[in-house]
C-alpha cells in the first residue's frame, strides 16, 4: 500500500467500493467522487496508478470482458478473494 496518507485514503476507498461490487474505472471514480467528493476529488491520474498498485499487490483482480460471440459483460476490477 502507499506510504502517504492521501494514497492510503484512496486505496481504502477503492477497496471498500470494490468489496461491494465489481466496477470499472469510470464507475469507480464516479462513486468515489459522489461519496468523498466534498473532501477530495479523485482524478484518473491518481485512480489508475492506485488500481495498478493494488493489482500488482494482489489486492484486486482484473476482470476481462468475455470472448466475442458471448453475452456482453462489464470489464472492471473486483477485490481479490485472497485479501
Amino acid at each position: 500500500m502507499a506510504s502517504g496518507g492521501r494514497g492510503n485514503v484512496l486505496e481504502l476507498a477503492v477497496l471498500g467500493s470494490l468489496h461491494e461490487t465489481p466496477l470499472h474505472g469510470y464507475e469507480l471514480r464516479k462513486r468515489l467522487n459522489a461519496l468523498l467528493g466534498m473532501f477530495r476529488a479523485f482524478s484518473y491520474g491518481s485512480l489508475y496508478p492506485c488500481l495498478r498498485s493494488l493489482l500488482n499487490d494482489g489486492l484486486i483482480v482484473e476482470e476481462q470482458p468475455p470472448a466475442e460471440g458471448v453475452a456482453p459483460s462489464r470489464a472492471g476490477a473486483r477485490r481479490s478473494s485472497t485479501s
